[in-house]
């Protein structure tokens, strides 16, 4: 017994230690996005650095990387020049605007003006309770499921595309994010990616990126600091309206700045979706042992219990 706990036990680690990493990635990628497009820290380090008599290129390139001065000219050439070519994206003075101090160059906007929302569709009774199909129908307690953390990997009922089409089912396209929009869950603001087409119940809205506008990992990031709580309206049952999502105001930043924190995140948000897909795997491996080792039918060797 002491061998099958082990074997079980170290899968179950393997599990537990990936969620820790991801959790962890996620963190930095949003330190990131906060950095560049909320503090604004590479445009406020050009700044003081031209206050100081010192580079302010430089400044901006220890304000991206997190690393002094002094370690920058350590780093190998041609991250030193990827590192130096981001700094040069970001101005070195702040102006005026309805929503306060934001980049030279930058403007103010809505959130409507870089995605689309799209809102769920009804999911009968009849349609559900199939666990293989075409097209995971995802509710919102599908977003709690082991390995939904980010990316919704996995459902609880799948669909045919004869039952997509019978029930004029929408399908959100990969890379949209998705969110609650209606009830207790929306207090909680937790947003996923979708990984493959997916059907969303009437529970569930979408938001996809305009192409040229956006990317799905800026707009995923840049949904995950708004609190959709001040947008709901109702007292009993909180909800929220596509038209109110629409008119948030944001900052946008230039096509080259959003475009090079994309690139930086799809390499992040990339080894996050490979390690949850191998949580997956060794979660369906235990699940799949388990009764075979108390069975039997499969055999633990080791040492010998005392």
């Amino acid at each position: 017994m002491r061998a099958i706990t082990n074997v079980l036990g170290g899968l179950d680690e393997k599990i537990n230690l990936n969620r820790r990493i991801n959790q962890t990635i996620e963190a930095m990628a949003q330190a990131i996005f906060k950095s560049w497009f909320v503090d604004f820290d590479p445009v406020k380090a050009r700044i003081a650095a031209i206050q100081e008599g010192r580079d302010p290129r430089r400044a901006a390139m220890s304000a991206i990387s997190g690393k002094p001065d002094a370690e920058l000219d350590a780093l190998p050439p041609e991250q030193y020049d990827q590192l130096a070519a981001t700094a040069a994206l970001f101005p070195d003075e702040l102006e005026e605007s309805e929503l306060g101090e934001i980049p030279r160059g930058w403007i103010c906007g809505a959130l409507g003006d870089i995605c689309s929302f799209t809102a769920g569709s009804a999911f009968k009774p009849e349609h559900q309770g199939s666990t293989e199909g075409d097209y995971p129908f995802i509710k919102v307690s599908d977003m709690n499921l082991a390995g939904n953390e980010v990316f919704i990997q996995s459902a609880n009922n799948y669909v045919s595309r004869a039952q997509q089409s019978e029930m004029k089912a929408k399908l959100h396209p990969l890379g949209a994010t998705v969110f609650a929009k209606i009830g207790v869950a929306l207090i909680s603001n937790r947003r996923r990616l979708l990984t493959t087409p997916t059907i969303i119940d009437n529970n569930l809205m979408s938001a996809s990126p305009i192409e040229g506008k956006s990317g799905k990992y800026f707009l995923y990031s840049m949904l995950s600091t708004i609190d959709f709580n001040t947008l709901a309206s109702g007292t009993a049952l909180p909800y929220i309206n596509v038209s109110d999502l629409k008119k948030v105001a944001i900052i946008r930043p230039p096509s080259d700045v959003w475009r090079t924190f994309e690139a930086k995140a799809s390499s992040i948000f990339s080894m996050m979706q490979a390690l949850t897909a191998q949580s997956l795997t060794l979660a369906t491996t235990r699940n799949t042992l388990l009764p075979k080792l108390l069975s039997g039918e499969v055999e633990v060797f080791g040492k010998s219990e005392s």
